[in-house]
């Protein structure tokens, strides 16, 4: 046997280990840099379509602009979506919200709420 040559067995797991690592690191950069986690827009759309139907006889709801409105994605791949509202009414009466959603995306890219909290501004 030459004494340079690395016998099959131990190449055969340097090649299982390798790919083995390659595999989890290639993982590991999908998950970081996965698509989802792409667009605010996206998840603020699905928010203020969430509040709506909480509101379903308001004449009119005002949503703060998105520059105003924070978007923090999760370790476990949910959103906070955080902004403020104004509702006005049939009768024209106008209230005023800061709002919190919990925001969810299925794998068929159906969002869903978690949570929504509505805070009354003064």
């Amino acid at each position: 046997m030459d004494e340079n040559r690395i016998p099959r067995r131990t190449l055969a797991w340097l090649i299982v280990g390798t790919l083995a690592v390659s595999a989890g690191l290639a993982a590991s950069l999908l998950l970081l840099f996965r698509s989802d986690d792409g667009d605010p827009q996206e998840v603020v759309e699905a928010t203020q379509d969430v509040i709506r139907q909480r509101f379903p006889q308001a004449a009119v709801i005002r949503f703060a602009p998105l520059g105003e409105t924070h978007v923090e994605s999760t370790d476990d791949a949910k959103y906070l979506v955080s902004g403020w509202l104004e509702i006005v009414t049939q009768d024209g009466e106008r209230a005023k919200f800061d709002f919190s959603c919990s925001m969810l995306v299925l794998p068929g890219g159906q969002w869903v709420s978690e949570r929504v909290d509505l805070v009354p501004r003064q």
